[in-house]
């Protein structure tokens, strides 16, 4: 028998005379790798559509129950809709994102020693490819590539998980004919749609606790199951941390088109009167909306600049039809490119510097700030149910004032469920609700909250709002944000001054007619919180008797939790929102008189300096009257502006006399 090593050198020789075979040979080699990787990719999803079965097998017993099956059937077509999502790709790509996003990755290093509300490490998963933007695209100058990808990966899991059932809308006309849901009417229990203000506290009112929200709005078990498992896929799967230097400084953003365009051309106007040198982005959804004159001679005078949302994210263009005007706020926060981002409604007017509240507490230390509605939260109890909140059973503040020791104002032996407003329980969005005219964000700290409540923004009109308004005042996207930071827990200050009202008093009948609403400074706000813990934590260590401190102290007019609050306080945005101030509408509409037919100074409640109302009479002569003010919304609608100067005429003389 020939010795191996001979064997071995006649094999060599074979292989160097015959380098063809030794081709082949490798081809087939590297055919057989190839396929181990397939069956190996396969082998991870369907792993991973495993786990989404077993996640609502032991999760089905938090919500009304229902048949499983069909659940287990939507749990596995949603795998199969992220694989063909990703099918265009070539296999070693598609090998090495299934590496970098399984959660059982070995070589992910991004782990950070959070926890979410499942108990489990949050993880900071690594971007993987994103598509690229439509080939017939333009070089624009507003594309932002990295944005563009990394935005593309997030709205591939949004809609990956997109639900598929849903709530009626309660004004049919807003449905979208291509949505394609299951919807359930609207039906509601016996507590029926519950609006209460923050400072109600007469007899009878009651008690927002568990029992009672749940009794609101009636939870169908298919909505119900189809959220939880829309909700575990798209939060287990989001990116949490995007590329570097996609963001950078300082900036405000407003979204503008259509009639808002005039209204931000006021907003920015305001800004720079009371001495801001920030940035301005203003948002324009689509290029139809594209306003000539405002953007390109108007708004650069004032050092603001529109970006238009699909020049600068081209990808969208191929998703119009399930974006609107309730995903812009979210759209904007995303895709302006400042860091750190003020966000104004465009009829939401600045009337104190808002620049130097980038660089003071509480936005520095939180990195969010959210200011407060006049109601309290109403949010579904199932909501958390679904999401996986962590919900304690302790009572951990009392409406707003999240300061004074919960053991002054509890027993201990409260039932949580019924005797317990469910939104002072830990774990659960604190109260007050959301006035979202003005938010502010640092991204790097609360880009996963900004993800989430761009899905909560998605889904909303059919799916979350019901949720977490349950019918109330102001059903919108205004509670998306603090419930997705609330989920992540990312720190958020809440301002804790209630908003008041802008408006006039009518003399018969004697009534106060609201015309908008006046948002407080966070710096003062903050300052005087500080105050009030230190105050409070003095009376406790003076006191021998806690049992009737809390009494004392919320009775007393100069010591009282409000009373900190309210010290020295003072106005920074005025939200103008109804009427809004468009000359043409207040004309055509009589929005200046009263019922009596009386015509009226609509913000006599003014707490400022100056005369408010007199300043934006004068922007408009400004712009309506210097010249013809050339805009779609106006020119459309064969509005001439210069028609309208004798109407503002007329009311600033109104005003000099009233």
């Amino acid at each position: 028998m020939p010795h191996r090593s001979s064997l071995l050198h006649r094999g060599r020789l074979i292989l160097l005379r015959r380098p063809k075979k030794l081709t082949i040979i490798l081809i087939v080699i590297a055919a057989l790798f190839l396929s181990i990787q397939l069956v190996q990719i396969f082998n991870t999803n369907s792993d991973y559509a495993k786990g989404l079965k077993t996640f609502h097998n032991e999760q089905t017993n938090n919500g009304p129950s229902g048949k499983i099956d069909e659940k287990e059937r939507e749990m596995l077509e949603h795998e199969e809709i992220r694989n063909r999502l990703y099918q265009a790709k070539k296999a070693p790509e598609l090998a090495a994102e299934a590496e970098k996003n399984s959660p059982s990755s070995p070589s992910d290093n991004n782990n950070i020693q959070e926890v979410d509300n499942h108990g489990s490490p949050l993880r900071k998963y690594k971007l993987g490819e994103a598509g690229q933007a439509d080939d017939d695209d333009p070089a624009e100058e507003d594309h932002n590539v990295p944005l563009d990808k990394f935005l593309q990966q997030v709205l591939r899991v949004l809609i990956t998980g997109k639900p598929k059932t849903g709530f009626e809308l309660t004004v049919p006309s807003l449905e979208k004919p291509d949505n394609k849901y299951k919807l359930y009417p609207r039906k509601y229990g016996s507590n029926g749609v519950v609006n209460i203000a923050a400072h109600d506290n007469r007899p009878g009112v009651p008690i927002l606790s568990e029992e009672f929200l749940g009794q609101c709005l009636t939870m169908p078990s298919e909505i119900f199951q189809d959220l939880q498992t829309s909700h575990f896929y798209v939060t287990k799967w989001l990116p949490q941390e995007y590329p570097e230097d996609v963001y950078k400084g300082e900036g405000i953003v407003m979204v503008g088109g259509g009639r808002f365009s005039w209204f931000v051309l006021i907003a920015v106007e305001n800004l720079r009167s009371t001495g801001s040198k920030l940035p301005v982005e203003v948002l324009i959804p689509s290029e139809d909306e594209y306003e000539e004159y405002l953007c390109e001679e108007l708004l650069p005078s004032l050092n603001a600049k529109c970006v238009i949302l699909t020049r600068r994210l081209p990808f969208l263009k191929k998703f119009t039809s399930i974006l609107g005007g309730y995903q812009y706020k979210s759209l904007a926060l995303l895709s302006s490119s400042f860091e750190k981002v003020l966000m104004l409604d465009a009829d939401n007017l600045a009337v104190e510097n808002p620049d130097p509240l980038f660089n003071s507490d509480p936005f520095k230390s939180y990195g969010m700030i959210l200011w407060p509605d006049y109601w309290k939260r109403v949010t579904h109890p199932d909501f958390y149910k679904l999401a996986t909140f962590h919900l304690g059973s302790k009572r951990v503040r009392y409406i707003q004032d999240d300061l004074t020791p919960p053991k002054l104002y509890t027993t201990g032996e409260e039932d949580p469920v019924k005797d317990v407003p469910l939104h002072d329980r830990e774990g659960a969005i604190p109260d007050l609700t959301t006035e979202s005219g003005q938010i502010m964000v640092n991204k790097r700290n609360h880009m996963r909250s900004l993800l989430l409540s761009l899905y909560y923004n998605l889904y909303g009109p059919h799916q979350y709002y019901p949720l977490f308004s349950q019918g109330t005042a102001g059903e919108g996207d205004k509670e998306t944000f603090l419930a997705a930071a609330t989920y992540y827990k990312e720190p958020v200050y809440r301002v804790k001054k209630i908003c008041d009202t802008l408006g006039y008093w009518m003399e018969d009948p004697h009534k106060f007619i609201g015309v908008g609403m006046i948002q407080h400074d966070p710096v003062i706000d903050y300052k005087n919180t500080r105050e009030y813990q230190k105050y409070v934590e003095g009376r406790i260590k003076d006191s021998k008797d806690l049992q009737g401190l809390w009494e004392s102290i919320s009775e007393d007019p100069e010591h009282s939790f409000n009373s900190f609050i309210d010290k020295d306080q003072k106005p920074r945005f005025y939200h103008c929102n109804f009427p809004k101030l468009d000359p043409v509408d207040l004309k055509n509409r009589n929005k200046l008189v009263d019922e009596n037919g009386k015509e009226e100074r609509l913000y006599t409640s003014n707490e400022l300096d100056f005369d408010f109302e007199m300043k934006q009479w004068l922007i408009m002569r400004k712009y309506f009257c210097d010249g013809d003010l050339d805009l779609k919304y106006y020119t459309d609608n064969d509005v001439k502006t210069t028609e309208y100067c004798d109407f503002i005429d007329e009311r600033i003389e109104f005003l000099k006399s009233n």
